[in-house]
Formats: C-alpha cells, sequence, structure tokens
C-alpha cells in the first residue's frame, strides 16, 4: 500500500505539471479534460483536489508503522 500510494501520488503530481505547464503534445488535452470537472472550490491555475484526496487515503497508511 505505501508503494502504491506514492506511485499514485507522483503519477498525479507529474499529471498536473503536465497540464499546468501545458507541456505538449499532452498539456492542452489533459487541460481540457480536467477542467470539466471543476466545481467552485478548485480555484487557481493549480488542481489540488484529486491530490488532496489521494493524501487523505494515504496519509494513515504512511503513519502506520
Amino acid at each position: 500500500m505505501h508503494l502504491a500510494f506514492s506511485v499514485a501520488l507522483c503519477a498525479f503530481m507529474l499529471t498536473e505539471y503536465i497540464r499546468c505547464m501545458r507541456v505538449p503534445p499532452l498539456g492542452a488535452p489533459l487541460h481540457g479534460f480536467l477542467t470539466r470537472f471543476l466545481d467552485h472550490r478548485d480555484q487557481g491555475p493549480i488542481i489540488l483536489a484529486h491530490i488532496y484526496l489521494l493524501l487523505g487515503c494515504a496519509i494513515p497508511i504512511w503513519l502506520q508503522w
């Protein structure tokens, strides 16, 4: 679980970086796809909702030793 959450967090952060910086060829399609799921709580250039949800699930697992 530790490794799976870590890999997923890295994938989410990389995806958000590609979307935010609009790295060709994936940046523009990712931006178009992810902005369809925004609501009034996601303001600003960076979408953090999916990262926060993953962290909410991962932190109890990471802190459990």
